[in-house]
């Protein structure tokens, strides 16, 4: 553990002593600055555009708006939001002659574009209003405008909610883009603490404890399910009557199911986790050997173990969702905070895990490439550039898909692995019996 404990100290010293957790807490009201008055402009901008396009158009002025707010809509719905904010900051403020800070940029960005979304929401809501509304109201007398204000807009309103909810978390991961205009948000704010630690682990650790302290407040809250969620468990394990039958093919797909989950979960078995380990700076590879043992206890039998339990608890298992979508459902159910809170919080936490994710795969693949084409590096560019491209086009799969890949995968390295484990027992046995006796004779 002195390994870990050395990483642990870089990263205080950075975070507590040399006061880095000023650029979290800046990066976090950033975030939210962005997020929060991005939704309120488009907000403002979405139901203005959505009205006028509902407007009747068998007149000139509304013909002419109308068709305005279409391109306004199509154009910034169809450009990525990054050229968006570049375009904005380089070009057009240079060209007007203003000068405005990456937030304030950030903030009008993310306000006409979520404008562009919100209009197509909130005219869904609108169209959602039963159209006697309108007509109840222009024949009480009331103008179009004072109808659409009074009755139709506010009704709307109550349809798109949730809808809005969603919004806003997106908006909230869309934060992460605002750094190439020079503004700070919290992944900005976690690399500064990496490259001034040269440890970026451990701040992404920080998120893996965020994770931890939501599941354990969720089961505390829960804690009287417990019982019937382990019970729930067992049963679906031990259904006799899935032995009977064809039942018997149900639960050896569950099996194995659970096995290729786990291994995808702690990397046992694959031969990718020593990778990592072997760059570590040690003079007993048998100690490294048991720190990296503990990833796969805190993988499997802590982080999985209350993710479960979480979903079985708050009885979301059996909605159809599956991924990320049922852990939402399930920490949105479970605890005692808005939806909105645990929706942020949780997507917060995966987009952490997901980022390092990416970067530990990628290290993977560039030290065996550089391995078995003596550090080519027109191969591991070559590399870089396919999995860039792997990256996105991923987002678009089924998850059933990226699973199914995945699990291929996962088996061609494990084969190989566990036959040079088995040629390499003798070898792991002796040194593991020597590192053990040398330190024994110490105590």
């Amino acid at each position: 553990m002195g390994n870990f404990q050395l990483k642990w100290d870089q990263f205080v010293d950075v975070f507590i002593a040399q006061g880095a957790y000023e650029k979290v807490l800046e990066g976090l009201k950033n975030t939210l600055i962005i997020a929060i008055a991005g939704l309120i402009i488009g907000i403002i901008v979405g139901i203005l555009i959505a009205t006028v396009r509902v407007v009747p158009k068998y007149k000139r002025l509304p013909r002419v708006l109308n068709g305005i707010c279409s391109f306004y809509v199509g154009l910034f719905r169809g450009t990525p939001m990054v050229v968006q904010l570049l375009v904005c900051y380089y070009v057009l403020l240079p060209i007007l002659g203003i000068k405005m800070s990456g937030v304030e940029v950030s903030v009008l960005v993310f306000g006409l574009n979520s404008g562009a979304y919100i209009s197509e929401i909130m005219r869904g809501g609108i169209m959602s209003v039963d159209g006697g509304q309108m007509e109840a109201g222009r024949a009480m007398g009331l103008s179009f405008a004072t109808t659409m204000r009074m009755i139709v807009i506010p009704q709307a309103i109550k349809n798109i909610i949730p809808t809005l909810g969603n919004e806003f978390i997106a908006l909230i991961k869309e934060t992460s883009v605002v750094s190439f205009v020079g503004a700070s948000d919290l992944y900005v704010a976690f690399n500064y603490i990496g490259s001034n630690s040269y440890e970026f682990m451990v701040p992404y650790l920080v998120m893996a404890v965020i994770y931890i302290v939501l599941s354990v407040a969720l089961i505390i809250c829960n804690i009287t399910e417990i019982p019937a969620a382990i019970v729930t468990v067992v049963k679906g394990a031990f259904n006799p009557s899935a032995v009977t039958g064809g039942a018997v093919g149900t639960l050896f797909i569950a099996m194995q199911s659970g096995v290729a989950r786990g291994i995808f979960s702690n990397e046992s078995g694959l031969g990718s986790a020593p990778i990592a380990a072997a760059a570590a700076k040690t003079k007993e590879p048998v100690r490294q050997g048991l720190v990296s043992m503990t990833g796969t206890f805190i993988d499997t039998i802590i982080i999985c173990t209350m993710t479960g339990l979480s979903i079985v608890i708050t009885e979301t298992w059996n909605t159809g969702l599956e991924g990320v979508a049922i852990t939402t459902a399930a920490f949105q159910k479970g605890l005692p905070f808005p939806a909105q809170f645990a929706s942020f919080a949780l997507m917060l936490c995966l987009v952490f895990f997901a980022f390092t994710t990416i970067l530990g795969w990628d290290y993977y693949g560039e030290r065996c490439l550089e391995y078995l084409f003596n550090r080519n590096m027109t191969a591991v560019k070559t590399y870089r550039w396919l999995y860039i491209i792997c990256v996105f086009f991923g987002p678009y799969m089924t998850v059933a898909a990226v699973w199914n890949i995945a699990d291929i995968f996962n088996a061609l390295m494990a084969f190989p692995n566990l036959i040079a484990l088995l040629a390499l027992s003798g070898v792991v046995v002796k040194e593991t019996k020597d590192f053990f006796k040398k330190h024994k004779n110490y105590e």
